[in-house]
Parts: structure tokens; sequence; C-alpha cells
């Protein structure tokens, strides 16, 4: 378990500028809660009963949904949060395996890494080292001069060998006009051959486009999206943007696609779950005006992090306000 803690952690410092660095790179209790929704639906077999001894310990029997993530308490990420931030080992080694999913460390869970482990190269020797046998006191002289002469005989034998086959490995070109040979030139790097600088650049060109055409077959097969208003629909993949009113057309999330939606916040809204955690996200549309939906992720037009409610902006905007 050592080994993979420390392996998991070394992986997060190496990912955390460049994958899912919107919730890795300065993490948060809310942050991670958000980035463990974004994962949800791709989730493998390992993977789920991993998140479901996270999120449901008391019941592993159950199928965890969605909104048992989407709901779950913040502070219970805590543990995860000062493993992240100062390597403290959680009690827990569930936290170190959800930290594996969440910056996609392999091999994981920690079954599999037992059985692989961690690969290291062992250095190279030039020269191997060869053990001389003692010489052990003889009672007969003769004998013990003997072995003198065998070791003697040993190493110089050795010695040639090294000598002969340091002149075979330096390649030498032998000048006609001088007695002494020339040391060819191996310091200039040769120029790979045409063929394979252009079979090179085929294996390039066939690879780019057998992942756009396996992307797109992929995308045909699971649908397409479009945020109308307040809610996500539907749609087929053949554009980018719609055409119709220019709004971005993206890959299916089922969760999004079910249970998203922008909502308008009165006094009459309850704000709160039963254990504390906030109902709802926010973020500024393009107009610069604050708008609430019901699941964590990106604003649906500006792409932009959605926040937790907190007391804090509740007060602002709505206590001090009237609203």
């Amino acid at each position: 378990m050592e080994e993979y803690k420390k392996a998991v952690l070394a992986h997060y410092e190496a990912v955390k500028d460049n994958l899912h660095s919107d919730f890795l790179l300065y993490p948060t209790t809310a942050r991670l809660r958000s980035l463990c929704t974004v994962l949800f639906d791709s989730l493998n077999a390992d993977d789920r009963v991993i998140f479901t001894r996270f999120f449901k310990p008391d019941s592993l029997d159950a199928n965890l949904s969605f909104n048992d993530v989407a709901k779950f308490d913040i502070d219970k990420f805590k543990p995860l949060l000062g493993f992240m931030k100062s390597g403290a080992t959680p009690r827990k080694a569930v936290v170190i395996e959800l930290l594996a999913i969440l910056i996609d460390y392999q091999p994981r869970p920690l079954k599999k890494f037992s059985k692989v482990g961690i690969k290291q190269i062992e250095p190279n020797n030039e020269f191997e080292k060869v053990d001389i046998p003692q010489i052990s006191d003889y009672n007969n002289g003769g004998e013990k001069e003997k072995e003198k002469e065998n070791i003697a005989t040993f190493n110089s034998d050795r010695k040639n060998e090294d000598e002969e086959a340091s002149v075979e490995e330096t390649s030498i070109i032998v000048d006609p006009t001088e007695d002494k040979p020339v040391p060819r030139d191996t310091t200039s790097p040769q120029p790979p051959p045409r063929n394979y600088v252009k079979m090179v650049f085929v294996f390039l060109l066939v690879a780019i486009g057998g992942g756009y055409l396996a992307k797109s077959d992929l995308l045909k097969e699971k649908g397409c999206m479009i945020w109308r208003q307040d809610h996500y629909e539907k749609v087929a993949c053949d554009y980018e943007l719609d055409p119709s009113g220019g709004e971005k057309i993206e890959p299916v999330n089922e969760q999004l696609l079910k249970y998203q939606r922008k909502v308008k916040i009165t006094d009459a809204t309850k704000l709160f779950n039963p254990d504390g955690s906030s109902r709802f996200f926010y973020g500024k549309n393009a107009e610069q005006q604050m708008e609430y939906f019901t699941l964590p992720g990106r604003h649906p037009e500006t792409g932009k992090l959605l926040k937790e409610l907190s007391d804090y902006m509740i007060k602002k905007h709505f206590v001090s306000t009237g609203n």
C-alpha cells in the first residue's frame, strides 16, 4: 500500500496542470465532488466499486446513482484534499483509490498494482564484475603457488579479451597513403532514408484520419445534445454549431441531459439538502447576469465552471437585496 500511495501521489503532481486542471490544480472539496460527477458516466466496473465504497459505504450492494454523488456531503472529501495537498495518509484506503480514478492512474486499483508493480530499469554496467576465488592457506606450499599462477593466468587472459573487444568495437578506415589507421567519423548523425520518412508521414495521416472517423462514428452512435434556454435537448451530430441559432452542439451526457436545469430562486426556494450541502450552483452568463443550475459542471453557454451556492453568496444576492 505504501508504494501504491507514493505512486498515486507522484502521478497527481505530474498531471494536475493538464488533466482536469479546473478541478485538480487548486482543489477544494466542492471541486472534487464536481469532478466525480463529470467522470460518473465513464466509470468501468472496478472504478464503480470504488465509487460505491466511497459514496455509499454502508450499503455496498446498492446501485450507486448520479444523485448519490452530486448531493454527497463535501466535508467527507477533506481526507482526500489533505492527502493531495500535504501527503497526509488517510485512514481509509478507498480515499487513495478514489484519487487514482480522478487522475486516471494506471495500474489501478491496488490489487492490479500489486500484481504489476513499478518496473525499475537496472543500470547497464559496461563491464561485469568477476569474483576471484580467495586463496586459501594450504599446508602444501606447491599447491598454494599453483593456485596463485592459475589466478594470474585468469586475470591476464581476461585483460587480453577486454583489449581485443575494445579494438573490435572501434571502426577504422585505413588510409593507403599513410601507415596509421584513421578513425571513422561517427559523430555526424546519418539522415534517415527517404522511404522511412514517407512511411512515418503516411502512418500519421492514417492514424489521424482513423481517429477522426472513429470519433465521428462514436458521436453518431451516442448522439449529441444542445442547450435550449433552461435545459438540454437531444439533437443529431451533423454540425458543431446549431445552424439556426449558433449554439454549441456537444456529445450526450446522460446525467446533464436528464437533470441539468436552469432555475429561478425565490424566498420560497429550498436552498440546502438535509445534510447541509447546497442544492444549487451558480455562474454568470455572457451579459454578466447571475444564473442558477441544479447540477455542477460548466455553464452551458459560457463554458465556465459553475460554483456551489454558498452562505456568503446567498446573503449577498438574496438576503441583502430582498430577492
